[in-house]
């Protein structure tokens, strides 16, 4: 997780939302750690 001082450092940042239909990457990263949290 991002810390928010760290975003500070950064000087300049923008949150965008991508429905994980339209992001497969974001997707499978999502669902990995689903899956280990799971046990799997």
């Amino acid at each position: 997780m991002i810390q928010a001082h760290n975003l500070e450092l950064v000087g300049f940042w923008r949150i965008q939302h991508f429905p994980r239909e339209e992001n497969r990457v974001a997707d499978s990263l999502a669902k990995m750690v689903s899956d280990k949290k799971d046990g799997v």
